[in-house]
């Protein structure tokens, strides 16, 4: 089913630009140390960006299987899996395996490489519980329907509620681990299965999108709260343990990355009406087909530009710096997606990026 949707894309390249701030605020400030306000804030508030792109893809997988009169063999729905994630996942995490061992020395033979390169080298994991979702929706697909699919969406809310809360009451009980919950558990698909199943349901069921895009200020007030209490919560752990352990799975998180990440979709839902047209909108739409591009590489690029900063003892005020990087890691991630569509680097850009984006005849 061909992918039209301008809000769906406008929603990919907000979430995108959120995850490059998140990482500039990460690898620059929040990972740091930094209590300030605003470093915690950027970090809390940009948690909705994972949830939202697992929903939809839940959503595209659950709207094209309600289109559809007949299912995409597997045999083929998997091949094309194959090009467009796999391949694109296993040739970025040999990427980041050169580049870490280069920047921050770490082995590139060990059990700990191992483990990165079949499970995704840091943003990379949203790729491997991605396609643990394609497989398991696949297995389930047959009782995917009436009662089928609610079931499927409550047990959905029960394993992730459960999950957040076992994540939670181990920090507590336990004390910080360096981030290894989140870095090894935080990989398998039961911590993120509401979110898909919700975009499977919104899929299906369209008038809840559009009843919830009818009702844009309880929402939006309700993400409110819930971000206040999740930022509350992340406060008390950086000050607690001195960096910000579990930053996606606190409880309070679960409730504001639910709700807010349904806010933003429900909002582009609303704004994507045929009298509601913006170009602000067609802009965003129009550069979601590069934020897969964008997403696999932007970090290596990133990493890039932070080391160049250091070595030209560059102002370190974040008012500089954020906007800066984040403008140039964006584009500078775009121009390398937008190079491998012309027609010399076809198979460059199959490995790389899966073979998305729009083909070229010609540099321009």
């Amino acid at each position: 089913m061909k992918r039209n949707l301008n809000w769906i894309e406008a929603a990919r390249t907000c979430g995108m630009v959120a995850v490059v701030l998140a990482h500039i605020n990460d690898f620059s400030y929040f990972s740091m140390g930094s209590t300030a306000w605003w470093s915690v804030g950027i970090s809390v508030l940009i948690r909705f960006t994972v949830p939202m792109f697992f929903m939809i893809s839940g959503y595209l997988l659950g709207r094209s299987e309600k289109a559809t009169s007949q299912s995409l063999p597997i045999s083929l729905f998997f091949k094309r899996k194959l090009e467009t994630l796999i391949i694109p996942f296993l040739a970025w995490n040999v990427i980041y395996m050169v580049l870490f061992k280069l920047i921050f020395h770490w082995p590139l033979l060990s059990g700990k490489t191992i483990w990165y390169l079949t499970t995704g080298y840091m943003h990379l994991y949203f790729v491997f519980v991605l396609i643990q979702f394609f497989f398991l929706f696949y297995l389930i697909k047959p009782y995917l329907h009436g009662q089928g699919l609610m079931r499927s969406l409550i047990s959905a809310l029960v394993f992730t509620s459960l999950f957040y809360i076992t994540s939670d009451l181990l920090l507590w009980i336990q004390g910080a681990d360096n981030h290894f919950f989140e870095w090894h558990y935080g990989k398998a698909f039961i911590g993120w299965s509401l979110f898909f199943f919700w975009g499977v349901w919104l899929g299906r069921f369209p008038q809840f999108l559009v009843a919830l895009s009818n009702r844009l200020l309880v929402l939006g007030l309700a993400a409110a709260a819930a971000f206040a209490a999740f930022y509350w919560e992340s406060h008390v752990v950086l000050d607690l343990f001195g960096y910000g352990s579990r930053q996606f799975f606190l409880t309070t998180g679960v409730l504001y990355q639910f709700i807010g990440a349904s806010f933003i979709l429900a909002l582009l839902y609303r704004l994507d009406q045929p009298d509601r047209k913006s170009f602000l909108l067609d802009l965003l739409a129009h550069t979601g087909v590069d934020t897969y591009g964008i997403y696999l590489s932007h970090l290596a690029i990133l990493i890039g530009l932070l080391k160049a900063w250091e070595a030209l003892d560059l102002p370190v005020m974040a008012l500089i710096k954020i906007p800066v990087l984040l403008v140039a890691t964006w584009f500078l991630s775009q121009f390398l997606v937008r190079v491998s569509q012309w027609s010399g680097f076809v198979y460059l850009n199959k490995i790389l990026f899966g073979g998305r984006g729009r083909p070229v005849r010609h540099p321009p």
